[in-house]
């Protein structure tokens, strides 16, 4: 199940050329992957209550079109794959006006307790109620 996270774009989101500054897309993606996160699968609060932590190590952003201040832009995340260690969510960011796509994202994370060296494999039952999670092949 895809995630919609919808965000407008504020001043400080761009940069001396008006459009919106590549880092702050990182940022942006970040708040789709909590919203699917908290709204879809209540894993984050599973995560949260054993102590889980997650990191990104991989993310790869093709940017389509800049947007600029005062856009307002919908953001939608879904699982695109996973492996033992690790799942990959597909996001992408499109206009609300126009509904042009922005940019599309790829973006691998693990899950560990205390360190990353500790990651815990997808297979865990704490990913059992991760129900998109279920439907793709590890």
């Amino acid at each position: 199940m895809n995630s919609v996270t919808e965000k407008t774009i504020r001043a400080y989101h761009t940069d001396c050329f008006g459009h919106v500054y590549h880092g702050r897309y990182v940022e942006l993606l970040e708040d789709g992957r909590w919203s699917y996160l908290e709204d879809n699968t209540g894993l984050a609060k599973i995560l949260h209550e054993k102590k889980i932590l997650h990191a990104v190590v991989h993310m790869d952003i093709a940017f389509r079109k800049a947007a600029t201040l005062g856009d307002r832009l919908r953001i939608e995340t879904g699982v695109e794959s996973a492996t033992e260690n690790s799942v990959t969510m597909g996001q992408n960011i499109f206009s609300s006006r126009t509904g042009e796509k922005i940019l599309s994202a790829k973006v691998t994370q693990i899950y560990y307790k205390k360190s990353p060296e500790n990651f815990l494999p997808i297979s865990d039952k704490v990913f059992s109620e991760w129900t998109d999670l279920q439907k793709i092949n590890h």
